[in-house]
C-alpha cells in the first residue's frame, strides 16, 4: 500500500492516455472506412494530436479548388508569456514535426515524397 501512496498516477495516467490514442489511430488506419487516410477538407479546420513516432495520413480532395492550396499550422503545445521573458514560438514537440507532401503517392515518407516540412508553419502546394 505504501508504494501506492509513492506513485506519480497523474504520470500514470497520462502515459496510458498517451498509449490508448496511439491504439486507437493505428486501428484507425488497420482497419479503415474507406481509405487509410482522413480527408482534410477547404476551409475546415482539423485538430490533431501529433504522438511522437507515430505516423499518420491526410488526403485533401482538390478537385475543382482554385490553385494553390495553402496548408497553416497553428501548435496548442505554446508556453504562456511569462513577464521579463520572450515568449516561445516552438516547443520540442513542434520542432519535431514533420510533413510530406505527395501528388501521387498515397503514403508519402522521407524518402518518397514530393515535398517535405519540418515544423511548418505554413506551406503552399
Amino acid at each position: 500500500m505504501r508504494e501506492l501512496d509513492e506513485t506519480d498516477c497523474q504520470e500514470l495516467l497520462s502515459v496510458a492516455n498517451k498509449k490508448i490514442k496511439v491504439i486507437s489511430q493505428l486501428l484507425d488506419r488497420l482497419i479503415p472506412e474507406d481509405d487509410s487516410h482522413t480527408v482534410i477538407h477547404e476551409k475546415k479546420p482539423n485538430e490533431v494530436e501529433a504522438i511522437p513516432g507515430n505516423m499518420m495520413t491526410y488526403k485533401v480532395p482538390v478537385k475543382g479548388c482554385i490553385s494553390p492550396a495553402k496548408f497553416y499550422f497553428s501548435y496548442g503545445n505554446q508556453l504562456p508569456e511569462k513577464k521579463g521573458v520572450k515568449p516561445a514560438t516552438r516547443l520540442q514537440v513542434h520542432q519535431d514535426l514533420q510533413v510530406f507532401v505527395s501528388l501521387e503517392e498515397k503514403e508519402p515518407n522521407v524518402h518518397n515524397c514530393t515535398w517535405s516540412y519540418i515544423s511548418p508553419d505554413n506551406f503552399l502546394v
